[in-house]
């Protein structure tokens, strides 16, 4: 399940590397449909994969109520990441109006580092949850 992960992670850092190189409208278009769709999925998963690892521990098998909010914890917190990425995303595009007409003008450049950052992190956080799997894999 997370090796899937890691994949979607690493395919959604690559296909925003073709955005510094000047790509034409259609292929940003294209890009960040490819990177909305290559993130959407693993973000809606990794939570249900830890609530559905934190269900098989030994501890909180048992406790529905302490699994409830768990769930509830990891799931807040990912609201709240979604909120400061949002506000990031504001800050670094650094927005202004240009000319009289007011025409709103956008560096996105660090916005899309920061979705590369991300990526990044994700993967490294994922690491020892690919290596348990790898090994229960090879061991059967």
């Amino acid at each position: 399940m997370y090796k899937e992960l890691v994949v979607y992670d690493i395919l959604h850092i690559r296909s925003l590397l073709h955005l510094f190189d000047g790509a034409s409208h259609a292929q940003t278009t294209a890009l960040l449909l490819a990177t909305g769709f290559l993130l959407g999925g693993p973000a809606n998963l990794i939570s249900t994969a830890i609530s559905a690892d934190l269900g098989s521990h030994d501890s909180l098998r048992e406790d529905t109520a302490a699994l409830a909010t768990v769930t509830g914890i990891i799931d807040g917190t990912g609201s709240v990441g979604a909120a400061i990425v949002q506000f990031l995303v504001g800050y670094l595009a650094g927005c202004h109006p240009v000319g009289e007409g007011g025409t709103m003008v956008c560096t996105w450049g660090p916005v899309f580092v920061l979705l590369q950052v991300s990526g990044i992190l994700s993967c490294v956080c994922l690491v020892p949850l690919v290596a348990n799997e790898l090994k229960r894999t090879c061991r059967q």
